[in-house]
């Protein structure tokens, strides 16, 4: 592309720590929306935010001060690779742990990469307004093919072509506004 610098604003349904850090990695920066944790969190005051991580130490440390130890390697989510922390002992004596977890213990799963998502995500925190702009941008073209264009339904069944459908109509979507910049920047003459 002959550029130097690139700057990549997607949402939230491409997060993924592995496809980031692949991007920081080759130089792209990534503003990218962090989905909303879920699991079996029982109070605000215990959600995954609030456990703060120790890089030197290698701990996290619970809302309730509890460290929080590497206890093993495991994997999960298609076989993606987690470091997995946990204080057994700490979450069976803890007084609040009825609003933490349902379970014996809490565990915090870390990916190797976590550092360098953590950091796009502060990131994307700070640029709030640019990524604003991404969605003023894009989400309207998905309102204009429903909307306008009427493609509320799909007329195939199975993944493979309901996504070659979906191509085709951003397709079309993306010729037809390249034809209207190129008409209204008198490139290509209008006629009749």
């Amino acid at each position: 592309m002959e550029v130097e610098e690139i700057t990549v604003l997607a949402d939230k349904g491409y997060y993924s720590g592995e496809d980031i850090a692949a991007c920081e990695g080759d130089g792209v920066t990534c503003l990218v929306a962090k989905r909303k944790p879920g699991g079996s969190v029982k109070s605000k005051e215990f959600s995954r935010g609030n456990f703060i991580y120790d890089k030197n130490k290698d701990i996290y440390t619970c809302p309730a001060g509890n460290p929080m130890k590497l206890m093993r390697v495991g994997k999960k989510n298609g076989g993606k690779e987690y470091r997995i922390y946990a204080g057994y002992e700490a979450c069976r004596k803890c007084p609040k742990k009825s609003g933490c977890t349902k379970y014996a213990y809490r565990e915090m799963w870390r990916l190797p990469c976590q550092d360098i998502v953590d950091e796009v995500d502060e990131r994307t925190r700070k640029n709030r307004e640019l990524y604003r702009k991404r969605r003023e941008i894009i989400e309207h073209i998905f309102g204009t093919v429903k909307s306008a264009w009427g493609y509320r339904q799909y007329l195939c069944r199975t993944v493979p072509k309901v996504t070659a459908e979906t191509a085709l109509a951003y397709l079309a979507y993306n010729m037809r506004r390249a034809v209207n910049i190129y008409r209204e920047s008198k490139l290509i003459p209008v006629f009749g």
